[in-house]
């Protein structure tokens, strides 16, 4: 069974960004349906994402099959497994012995672990079983008996378990349990469970009409599917005539199954002239949850999802803390950079507003850098306090140069520069700044090396008279490889908790990355002061992760904790039409790899992640405390976390990358194409809409794990 998570109240939050001169129409109640998440591993975390409705595939099977199954108890009748596609016995690479089953869903629902969700009174969580047969459940056959009275079964024990448990729980009917014409034998089973309605399936009768002689009272989900031509298709032959009975239906339009973003808001454009049911729209959603709210958020206004006019690259965003507690409380402005050939600009932008409607406070303007970084890309951009409460950015560049600038009235204005890096053969320099207890601003560098047996390391400095710096202890060396070729990121606090390391209780600290032949690998570190003048480092790892490039870390102190944001590109993406569908391998089991241009985040407390570190532990979807997944395409992502002074919710994520050109898209498309259906490709995971340029994104994930 899934291990349990730990049991807090859902609370989402998005980034909260608005575009100046731009206003998106929001069409309102567009969310998902979790769809064949039939690897019960993953729902931990699908709760964390929000969700509530889900679906499952119920696929019946012989006695002779279930006897070879861990998690079937009494084969004699036959079993339902949860597999979206038909495992077949007689190929290994097609089956297994450890499908999750119907029981195992009582069980989880059950679980005191997860009251908090489906035994929530404010919202119903909707369980729909799509169920999977090979043969007519209305032919009186010995596979048809036991399908009919297994199910009818199920129904009871589950109905028993929701009013023992006082759970707000409703199953739905779907597949081979609704009474089409073909089966026309079940229009009075499996009461008081309702079916769903497929325009394309099912009678004609039961989209107008509620006639239980014929079972049409039974048919009481509108679900309509993608046609793979003209995605809204059906969802505009339902319009014609008003949307019949479902006009008025208590449950939402459910509408299956698309991944790519264009065909998602062709659907929600569709949706939108009308008229809007009266209990929202939902996809039915093969890909990541967050991954649908930000596609969706041009519309939807369920995250954020912004092409933004910028048209450089590398682009980079921080956010500045108040310096003080303001009363009223003030939103944070934040500031985002990119490189157009080698000048630098910048932008402000308010933290004020829902996602749909941000405001950017200045037109883009050009950085002033010193000589020394004349040309540079930058690498590293972060907000910060010094000790007189002054907003400061610190700009960096992969040689070891940096320049501090003030903030104030919506302008950067040069205060120092100076060089990490003499004297040193480094590379690929990225800077930590953070405020420790002494309240001198800090830097902790991470940078490669081709000397000695030392691939990536780690230097302390403090800075003095904001141009000097010196050490604090000598290098650590976090790991033996993989020397000059390194992506490195780093990020820093002034005091970590003891929950990450006993030894780190109350020290500097924080968390480096980097990428190796596609893969991430992170590690903890805290800087120990020993003596007088005299510096340790506590280190755990690094361990590989997951899969990616490029990554970027943004760390805050947090509810006890410090909140962690990892992103990176080249990543993988767990949930997809193949992987959720296949029958071998679960879900859970799945070997990532690499794919082009898909953007993952992780995030979630630091002393999980560094557990999950010491333990050498990878992250995935199925983790329960910390979330992983894909959000969206491109490239060079670059992530901030911040307080969020002035909302209800208290932190906020902000992203930008650079975003998937058309060309590019047209080429992947193409390659994709020859991979073969069954191939997980970057196409498998879902095309973001091309952009040329700067792409800002919100976030939506769960402070439920703090």
């Amino acid at each position: 069974c899934p291990s349990p998570m730990l049991n807090r109240p859902l609370l989402l939050f998005g980034l909260i960004l608005v575009l100046a001169a731009l206003t998106l129409a929001q069409v309102p109640g567009v969310s998902f349906q979790i769809h064949s998440y039939d690897d019960l591993r993953e729902w931990p975390q699908a709760l964390l994402k929000g969700a509530t409705w889900f679906k499952v595939d119920p696929n019946f099977q012989n006695s002779t099959f279930c006897e070879t199954q861990q998690r079937v108890s009494n084969p004699a009748d036959g079993c339902f497994v949860l597999t979206h596609d038909t495992p077949d016995p007689s190929n290994p690479s097609e089956t297994r012995d450890n499908y999750n089953t119907t029981q195992d869903i009582l069980d989880f629902i059950s679980d005191s672990a997860y009251s908090s969700y489906f035994a929530n009174q404010n919202y119903t969580n909707y369980i729909a079983l799509c169920f999977k047969t090979d043969f007519d459940v209305c032919d009186n056959s010995t596979d048809a008996v036991n399908w009919n009275n297994g199910v009818q079964s199920f129904v009871k024990q589950a109905e028993q378990i929701i009013r023992q448990n006082k759970l707000n729980v409703q199953f739905i009917l779907d597949g081979s349990a609704t009474a089409n014409h073909k089966r026309k034998c079940l229009k009075d089973s499996f009461k008081p469970w309702v079916f769903t309605y497929i325009i394309t399936d099912d009678p004609i009768t039961a989209f107008f009409s509620n006639d239980p002689l014929n079972g049409d009272d039974r048919f009481a989900v509108n679900n309509i599917p993608e046609d793979e031509v003209d995605a809204p298709l059906n969802l505009e032959l339902e319009r014609v005539d008003d949307y019949g009975k479902f006009k008025k239906s208590e449950y939402p339009f459910l509408f299956w199954e698309p991944s790519k973003q264009s065909e998602i808001l062709s659907v929600v454009n569709a949706y939108n002239r009308g008229p809007l049911a009266p209990k929202g729209f939902r996809f039915a959603i093969n890909i990541d949850p967050v991954q649908f709210q930000v596609y969706a958020s041009q519309l939807a206004g369920v995250a954020g999802n912004f092409r933004l006019n910028a048209t450089g690259a590398n682009p980079l965003v921080t956010v500045f803390d108040s310096a003080s507690s303001p009363s009223p409380p003030t939103p944070q402005v934040g500031v985002y950079a990119y490189q157009i050939k080698n000048t630098t600009f910048y932008t402000f932008f308010t933290t004020a507003a829902l996602p749909a409607n941000t405001t950017f406070l200045t037109a883009p303007a050009a950085l002033a850098l010193p000589s020394s970084m004349d040309g540079a890309t930058l690498t590293g951009w972060a907000a910060a306090s010094d000790s007189d409460d002054k907003n400061l950015v610190v700009a960096s560049d992969a040689s070891g140069n940096f320049a501090i600038f003030s903030y104030a009235n919506l302008e950067l204005t040069y205060v120092s520069d100076g060089n990490l890096g003499k004297d040193r053969l480094i590379r690929n320099s990225r800077l930590a700044v953070a405020v420790p207890e002494s309240g001198d601003l800090t830097f902790v560098e991470a940078y490669s090396k081709d000397e000695g047996s030392c691939g990536v390391a780690i230097q302390a400095w403090q800075l003095n008279n904001r141009g000097s710096a010196s050490r604090l202890g000598s290098e650590e060396c976090i790991s033996a490889k993989p020397g000059f070729g390194a992506d490195i990121a780093i990020a820093a606090v002034g005091s970590l908790p003891g929950s990450v390391n006993p030894k780190c209780n109350g020290t500097l600290g924080g968390l480096v990355s980097f990428s190796d032949k596609k893969e991430v690998h992170s590690a903890y570190f805290c800087l120990v002061e020993t003596g007088k003048n005299d510096y340790s480092y506590v280190v755990g790892g690094p361990t590989k992760l997951n899969v990616g490039a490029k990554p970027s870390i943004s760390l805050r102190p947090f509810s006890g904790d410090v909140a962690v944001l990892q992103l990176q590109d080249e990543g993988y993406c767990y949930n997809n039409v193949v992987a959720n569908k296949r029958p071998n391998p679960a879900l859970c089991d799945s070997e990532p790899e690499s794919l082009s241009h898909v953007l993952t985040y992780t995030f979630g407390p630091l002393s999980q992640l560094a557990a999950r570190i010491d333990g050498n532990q990878s992250v995935s979807s199925c983790d329960n405390e910390i979330l992983h997944g894909m959000y969206d395409m491109g490239s060079n992502p670059n992530g901030a976390l911040f307080l969020n002074n002035a909302g209800s919710i208290p932190l906020g994520i902000v992203e930008v990358h650079d975003g998937l050109d058309r060309l590019l898209l047209e080429q992947m498309e193409s390659e994709a194409a020859g991979a073969g259906a069954e191939k997980i490709t970057a196409a498998t995971c879902g095309y973001a809409e091309p952009h040329d340029g700067v792409v800002m994104d919100s976030i939506p994930v769960s402070l439920g794990a703090f």
